[in-house]
């Protein structure tokens, strides 16, 4: 797993954009809110009617992307390999959206289920590059 320098992980929890591949191969580009985790992976939860989800289930390779609003030449952009996980119950994204002062359960329908999604970072890259 590449390792997200420390000078950007505050990037990552909070507003993004998330590129998947939609069905006709054409990049789709949503706004989700994701979360930094300790082990260097970045989590999200998306209900089962989405078409990012449905993308993310026929080509798990996905990017997500966020320049720092105070300091908009300061970015990132990760290439990651997503993995998704059942959330029985909506257990864990209700205490996602806690984290952000939202019930998740807002945005879904009634025959909604949740899915957590966990990237694994493949590529970093970042500006102004690490160091600098």
């Amino acid at each position: 797993m590449t390792m997200i320098p420390d000078s950007h992980r505050d990037l990552l929890t909070g507003e993004v954009v998330l590129a998947t591949l939609g069905p006709d191969s054409q990049p789709q580009v949503t706004a989700i809110v994701s979360r930094l985790a300790d082990d260097g992976t970045i989590e999200f939860s998306l209900n089962s009617s989405r078409q990012k989800l449905k993308n993310i289930q026929k080509n798990p390779r996905v990017t997500v992307f966020r320049a720092d609003p105070e300091t908009p030449m300061r970015t990132i952009e990760v290439r990651a390999k997503a993995a998704l996980f059942s959330d029985p119950g909506k257990v864990w994204s209700q205490e996602f959206g806690k984290q952000f002062g939202f019930d998740m359960d807002s945005f879904d329908g009634p025959d909604d289920l949740r899915i957590k999604v966990v990237l694994t970072p493949e590529a970093v890259n970042v500006l102004p590059p690490a160091g600098h």
